[in-house]
């Protein structure tokens, strides 16, 4: 359970177990016209000042901390660096690498090696990926007082143990399907976009999406994961990512999905009616906090002093 500010809603417990919502979404934020300003009915922005545009991942600060959220985003402040946060940029970037090669990956596993040599091909091109890292992050080491080396024993330990699910996953897989090498890669590995970023001046926000997948959202996350579920602010994430999606593209997204790397496990999300207005009513109140919330009447819970 994660700590949040307030106690949690029904809405927000909910979201700690797989949906399993069946069907097309009731309504979506795709225009009923060709003129971009007609929109669903319960999607204006009902009088909020149009010139803001936030990023998706400011309802995330909004939804933990609505003190911190107002002082970075109302006022300015830069956000305050630590080294989980570093931890975890670091993570991610390996993980959205690795995802990029495991179609080359895949493409070279054969029913006469064992689980252990599949995955010591995974543990070698995570290994080449941190060589490369090393330059992007070295700031932040130095600034936070981090040592690389430290930093590369304590991501080799977590690649080691995602490796070997990996390769027991393409295992099964060749199993069930009686197939190996390029035909398996074919089946088990979708094509993917990386980061693709939508805005839309009209909703108010914007995102960058971390794989986009059949047509829906992947986020990635590479800390804790729940022992079953979403966490309420990663499932706010992908519901706006798809919403997004719908308005900018101008078709329906009727599920995203949430990667926790760490498990090594993708969790469906369907974008039921419920879940829709949930996510609207969240970017409504962060953005009425903007025009004239006072920070001192909010929650302490921040890294800002």
């Amino acid at each position: 359970m994660v700590s949040q500010c307030g106690g949690m809603t029904t809405m927000e417990q909910s979201l700690y177990r797989w949906s399993g919502a069946e069907g097309l979404p009731i309504y979506s934020l795709r225009t009923q016209s060709n003129h971009r300003s007609t929109l669903v009915r319960g999607y204006e922005l009902d009088g909020v000042a149009l010139d803001i545009i936030l990023p998706v991942t400011a309802l995330c600060e909004f939804f933990f901390c609505k003190r911190c959220f107002y002082l970075t985003h109302k006022m300015g402040l830069p956000k305050p660096g630590t080294k989980n946060a570093v931890r975890g940029r670091i993570l991610h970037e390996l993980h959205m690498r690795l995802l990029s090669r495991e179609f080359r990956l895949a493409s070279k596993f054969s029913f006469d090696e064992e689980p252990e040599e599949t995955a010591y091909r995974y543990v070698i091109e995570a290994e080449g990926i941190l060589q490369h890292m090393y330059r992007g992050f070295e700031e932040a080491f130095e600034r936070l007082g981090m040592r690389w080396e430290d930093e590369v024993l304590r991501i080799q330990e977590h690649v080691e143990i995602i490796s070997l699910k990996w390769a027991n996953w393409l295992r099964e897989l060749a199993i069930i399907h009686e197939v190996d090498s390029v035909e398996l890669a074919k089946m088990c590995i979708p094509y993917r976009h990386f980061e693709e970023y939508y805005k839309a001046p009209e909703l108010a926000l914007c995102g960058k999406v971390d794989v986009i997948e059949l047509g829906k959202p992947v986020e990635v996350k590479t800390g804790k994961a729940p022992n079953l579920g979403i966490y309420p602010s990663h499932a706010l994430q992908v519901i706006w990512y798809a919403l997004l999606m719908e308005y900018v593209e101008g078709r329906d997204v009727d599920c995203a999905e949430v990667y926790y790397a760490t498990k090594f496990e993708r969790r469906k999300l369907s974008l039921t009616q419920e879940l829709r207005q949930w996510a609207l009513s969240i970017r409504d109140s962060a953005l009425e906090l903007l025009k004239g919330g006072n920070p001192q009447e909010m929650c302490k819970c921040c890294h800002y002093i």
